[in-house]
């Protein structure tokens, strides 16, 4: 997982029906646009397939979790991710 295009995570195994907590923020937001999260898969066929991108965006500040989805290549991964204010 990229987070304004520098890995965040990666180098894990994520099995089927898997949970991973990833918590390696807290990240900054650092202008009023939306930021980009890209997420990519490395198996043994294709060592990078693009599963997809998605906008964060400060206008969900303080509405609790979201939800992104990412089913590039035939992968089908769900990610929650939380954006709070600066003063939580």
């Amino acid at each position: 997982m990229d987070f304004r295009g520098q890995r965040v995570w990666g180098r894990g195994d994520i099995n089927n029906g898997a949970v991973i907590n990833v918590n390696n923020g807290p990240f900054t937001m650092v202008n009023s646009g939306a930021d980009v999260v890209s997420m990519w898969d490395k198996d043994d066929f294709d060592p990078d397939d693009h599963l997809g991108d998605f906008h964060i965006s400060p206008a969900v500040s303080g509405r609790g979790e979201q939800v992104a989805v990412f089913r590039g290549d035939g992968a089908h991964y769900t990610l929650t991710y939380e954006v709070r204010p600066d003063n939580w």
